[in-house]
Protein backbone atom coordinates (compact mmCIF):
# COMPACT_ATOMS: atom_id res chain seq x y z
CA UNK A 1 0.00 0.00 0.00
CA UNK A 2 1.41 3.41 -0.92
CA UNK A 3 0.64 6.56 1.01
CA UNK A 4 0.58 7.17 4.74
CA UNK A 5 -1.74 6.96 7.72
CA UNK A 6 -2.20 10.06 9.86
CA UNK A 7 -2.73 9.67 13.59
CA UNK A 8 -3.64 12.56 15.86
CA UNK A 9 -1.64 12.78 19.10
CA UNK A 10 -3.77 14.38 21.83
CA UNK A 11 -6.89 12.37 22.64
CA UNK A 12 -6.19 9.73 19.97
CA UNK A 13 -2.72 8.26 20.52
CA UNK A 14 -2.05 9.90 23.90
CA UNK A 15 -4.36 10.67 26.82
CA UNK A 16 -5.37 14.36 26.83
CA UNK A 17 -7.20 16.35 29.50
CA UNK A 18 -6.26 19.85 28.38
CA UNK A 19 -2.98 21.60 27.65
CA UNK A 20 -1.28 20.86 31.02
CA UNK A 21 1.84 22.91 30.20
CA UNK A 22 2.37 20.96 26.98
CA UNK A 23 2.93 17.65 28.71
CA UNK A 24 2.06 14.69 26.48
CA UNK A 25 -0.17 12.12 28.17
CA UNK A 26 0.27 8.40 28.54
CA UNK A 27 -0.34 6.28 25.43
CA UNK A 28 -3.82 5.00 24.67
CA UNK A 29 -3.04 1.30 24.36
CA UNK A 30 -5.54 0.29 21.63
CA UNK A 31 -4.29 3.04 19.30
CA UNK A 32 -0.65 2.47 20.25
CA UNK A 33 -0.95 -1.24 19.39
CA UNK A 34 -2.68 -0.38 16.11
CA UNK A 35 0.16 2.00 15.14
CA UNK A 36 2.81 -0.60 16.04
CA UNK A 37 1.00 -3.19 13.92
CA UNK A 38 0.83 -0.83 10.93
CA UNK A 39 4.54 -0.10 11.27
CA UNK A 40 5.41 -3.80 11.52
CA UNK A 41 3.46 -4.33 8.28
CA UNK A 42 5.59 -1.72 6.52
CA UNK A 43 3.03 1.10 6.53
CA UNK A 44 4.06 4.72 6.92
CA UNK A 45 2.48 6.41 9.94
CA UNK A 46 2.76 10.11 10.72
CA UNK A 47 1.67 12.07 13.77
CA UNK A 48 -0.77 14.80 12.68
CA UNK A 49 -1.06 17.45 15.38
CA UNK A 50 -1.78 21.15 15.79
CA UNK A 51 1.11 21.25 18.28
CA UNK A 52 3.47 21.91 15.36
CA UNK A 53 1.24 24.35 13.45
CA UNK A 54 2.96 27.59 12.40
CA UNK A 55 2.03 30.80 14.14
CA UNK A 56 2.36 32.61 17.43
CA UNK A 57 1.03 29.78 19.60
CA UNK A 58 4.07 28.39 21.49
CA UNK A 59 2.65 24.87 21.69
CA UNK A 60 5.17 23.34 19.27
CA UNK A 61 7.30 20.78 20.98
CA UNK A 62 8.27 18.68 17.95
CA UNK A 63 11.25 17.34 19.93
CA UNK A 64 8.94 16.36 22.81
CA UNK A 65 6.65 14.50 20.41
CA UNK A 66 9.58 12.69 18.79
CA UNK A 67 10.93 11.69 22.22
CA UNK A 68 7.45 10.46 23.21
CA UNK A 69 7.29 8.35 20.02
CA UNK A 70 10.74 6.87 20.62
CA UNK A 71 9.82 5.96 24.21
CA UNK A 72 6.40 4.44 23.49
CA UNK A 73 6.56 3.29 19.86
CA UNK A 74 10.24 2.44 19.68
CA UNK A 75 11.00 4.82 16.83
CA UNK A 76 10.58 8.45 15.87
CA UNK A 77 7.63 9.13 13.58
CA UNK A 78 7.35 12.06 11.22
CA UNK A 79 5.32 14.88 12.79
CA UNK A 80 3.16 17.22 10.73
CA UNK A 81 0.17 19.51 11.04
CA UNK A 82 -0.94 19.04 7.42
CA UNK A 83 -2.56 16.42 5.32
CA UNK A 84 -1.58 15.94 1.70
CA UNK A 85 -2.54 13.78 -1.28
CA UNK A 86 -0.45 10.88 0.07
CA UNK A 87 -2.56 10.55 3.21
CA UNK A 88 -4.91 7.59 2.90
CA UNK A 89 -6.45 7.66 6.41
CA UNK A 90 -6.69 10.04 9.33
CA UNK A 91 -7.36 8.75 12.84
CA UNK A 92 -8.46 11.66 15.02
CA UNK A 93 -10.76 12.15 18.01
CA UNK A 94 -12.27 15.29 16.44
CA UNK A 95 -13.09 13.97 12.99
CA UNK A 96 -16.62 13.42 11.72
CA UNK A 97 -16.36 11.28 8.61
CA UNK A 98 -18.57 12.32 5.72
CA UNK A 99 -19.63 10.30 2.70
CA UNK A 100 -17.45 11.30 -0.28
CA UNK A 101 -19.18 13.62 -2.76
CA UNK A 102 -22.36 13.65 -0.67
CA UNK A 103 -21.40 15.76 2.35
CA UNK A 104 -23.48 13.89 4.90
CA UNK A 105 -21.98 12.21 7.99
CA UNK A 106 -21.24 8.54 7.47
CA UNK A 107 -22.75 7.65 10.85
CA UNK A 108 -25.38 10.35 11.05
CA UNK A 109 -26.82 9.98 14.57
CA UNK A 110 -23.59 9.22 16.38
CA UNK A 111 -21.70 11.92 14.49
CA UNK A 112 -24.25 14.59 15.35
CA UNK A 113 -24.35 13.51 19.01
CA UNK A 114 -20.55 13.62 19.18
CA UNK A 115 -20.38 17.03 17.50
CA UNK A 116 -23.04 18.40 19.89
CA UNK A 117 -21.16 16.99 22.88
CA UNK A 118 -17.93 18.67 21.71
CA UNK A 119 -19.69 22.01 21.21
CA UNK A 120 -21.21 21.84 24.70
CA UNK A 121 -17.81 21.00 26.23
CA UNK A 122 -16.17 23.87 24.35
CA UNK A 123 -18.85 26.31 25.56
CA UNK A 124 -18.47 25.08 29.16
CA UNK A 125 -14.68 25.45 28.95
CA UNK A 126 -15.09 29.03 27.67
CA UNK A 127 -17.52 29.82 30.50
CA UNK A 128 -15.09 28.38 33.09
CA UNK A 129 -12.22 30.51 31.73
CA UNK A 130 -14.47 33.57 31.86
CA UNK A 131 -15.53 32.81 35.44
CA UNK A 132 -11.90 32.33 36.50
CA UNK A 133 -11.10 35.77 35.11
CA UNK A 134 -14.05 37.32 36.94
CA UNK A 135 -13.07 35.63 40.21
CA UNK A 136 -9.46 36.85 39.85
CA UNK A 137 -10.69 40.40 39.22
CA UNK A 138 -13.10 40.29 42.17
CA UNK A 139 -10.33 38.98 44.45
CA UNK A 140 -8.04 41.81 43.35
CA UNK A 141 -10.74 44.41 44.04
CA UNK A 142 -11.57 42.86 47.41
CA UNK A 143 -7.90 42.63 48.35
CA UNK A 144 -7.43 46.30 47.46
CA UNK A 145 -10.56 47.09 49.47
CA UNK A 146 -9.10 45.19 52.44
CA UNK A 147 -5.89 47.20 52.25
CA UNK A 148 -7.75 50.50 52.07
CA UNK A 149 -10.04 49.54 54.95
CA UNK A 150 -7.06 48.60 57.08
CA UNK A 151 -5.53 51.99 56.28
CA UNK A 152 -8.83 53.68 57.15
CA UNK A 153 -9.44 54.90 53.57
CA UNK A 154 -12.73 53.07 52.98
CA UNK A 155 -13.60 50.47 50.32
CA UNK A 156 -12.15 50.55 46.81
CA UNK A 157 -13.53 49.79 43.37
CA UNK A 158 -17.07 50.94 44.09
CA UNK A 159 -17.80 48.10 46.48
CA UNK A 160 -20.53 48.73 49.08
CA UNK A 161 -19.21 50.97 51.88
CA UNK A 162 -21.46 49.37 54.49
CA UNK A 163 -19.40 46.16 54.72
CA UNK A 164 -17.37 45.63 57.85
CA UNK A 165 -13.73 44.59 57.74
CA UNK A 166 -14.79 41.09 58.83
CA UNK A 167 -17.26 40.92 55.90
CA UNK A 168 -14.55 42.09 53.47
CA UNK A 169 -12.22 39.39 54.75
CA UNK A 170 -14.92 36.72 54.53
CA UNK A 171 -15.73 37.71 50.92
CA UNK A 172 -12.05 37.68 50.02
CA UNK A 173 -11.51 34.28 51.67
CA UNK A 174 -14.48 32.70 49.88
CA UNK A 175 -13.55 34.14 46.47
CA UNK A 176 -9.86 33.35 46.90
CA UNK A 177 -10.73 29.73 47.73
CA UNK A 178 -13.04 29.55 44.69
CA UNK A 179 -10.28 30.98 42.50
CA UNK A 180 -7.75 28.41 43.76
CA UNK A 181 -10.26 25.55 43.44
CA UNK A 182 -11.04 26.53 39.83
CA UNK A 183 -7.40 26.17 38.70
Amino acid sequence: MSGWIGVDLDGTLAHYEGWNNGEIGEPLVPMLERVKEWLSNGMVVKIVTARVAPGPDPRGGRADIEAWCLKHIGRVLEVTCQKDFGMIELWDDRVIQVMPNIGEPLHDTGARDLANCRRERYQKDRKIRSLRGAIDKACSIIELGDQRLLAGDGPAGGLPPDLSLAEWKLMYTVLDKARKDSK
